[in-house]
């Protein structure tokens, strides 16, 4: 067998004119087999903060509104002896800070033989996730499921922060830009009237699961001109958005239920759909 060596360092204290006293300091056998969360994610520079959250916001992805779910990965570390067998892991959703834990998909989990790390992938039900909200759990290992005991205690549990948000500000927009290239109200050339109108968090929604721009600064203006013609034409990215807005309607009236109603939220009458503005008339 291999060992997996933990290095500690003790702390001693040690006081003018005094021997040093006795400290009660926790210890390990080498023998046991023990297991923690560990960081693995693009851009941590600290595999060991004092504690582990992992945030995740369905809103802001290039599918937009089409992302039915998502994979979380964790990675694990056991410590002690690296046996020449494979060692099971389970995981479950423990305490709930805030929210309802979504509904997550565990799997048959292992650390393989002669290996000390694995990352551990679990689902998600972006369908269980309430929008516009947050939920907060702690993701925790079944030691009555394995025999891995535990490990560092800073390291037991790792918090999970689900969100489904979209607003101005996570998707790189503001009040000014929008308002002045985008709205279509503003227009240099204002006989057009041809833009995406208001903003709301829904209708950035549909334009997300249409274009698959999540930088709304990087989006094309509604508009542009041509230099041939002198004419003002709308862009190819505003159109599409425009046709799939006519055509999503005829299949949300034809089969709500999967293909739910953009209502949005900034109307001043409920239920009224999102729409955008191509010369004079609204979509």
């Amino acid at each position: 067998m291999k060992k997996h060596i933990i290095y500690s360092i003790l702390f001693v204290g040690f006081f003018l004119g005094h021997s040093c006293s006795e400290q009660d300091i926790a210890t390990y056998s080498l023998t046991d087999e023990r297991i923690n969360f560990l960081v693995e994610k693009p851009g941590s520079n600290n595999p060991y903060p004092d504690e582990l959250v992992y945030n995740i916001n369905f809103g802001v992805s290039k599918l937009g509104e089409e992302l039915k779910d998502t994979i979380l990965k964790i990675p694990v570390e056991t410590q002690g002896f690296t046996p020449d067998y494979a060692r099971p892991v389970a995981l479950k959703a423990g305490k709930i800070e805030y929210g309802n834990t979504p509904v997550l998909t565990f799997s048959d989990y292992e650390v393989k033989a002669g290996e000390f790390r694995n990352v551990l992938e679990i689902k998600i039900d972006r369908a269980t996730v309430e929008r516009d909200t947050a939920t907060v759990f702690y993701l925790q290992f079944d030691y009555d499921k394995m025999d891995l005991q535990p490990g560092v205690t800073e390291r037991s549990k790792y918090k999970i922060r689900i969100t489904d948000y979209v607003n101005m500000d996570l998707v790189k927009m503001n009040t000014n830009l929008w308002v002045y290239s985008y709205s279509g109200y503003l227009a240099t050339w204002k006989i057009y009237d041809t833009g995406y109108g208001n903003w709301s968090n829904t209708k950035a929604r549909f334009i997300m699961t249409v274009t698959g721009v999540t930088d709304f600064s990087k989006l094309s203006p509604p508009t542009q001109e041509n230099w041939e013609t002198w004419q003002i034409e709308k862009t190819p990215q505003f159109i599409k958005v425009l046709e799939a807005l006519k055509e999503y309607k005829k299949k949300s009236e034809a089969d709500p239920n999967n293909y739910p109603p953009y209502y949005d939220e900034t109307a001043s009458t409920p239920n009224t759909w999102i729409s955008f503005w191509d010369s004079m008339t609204e979509i």
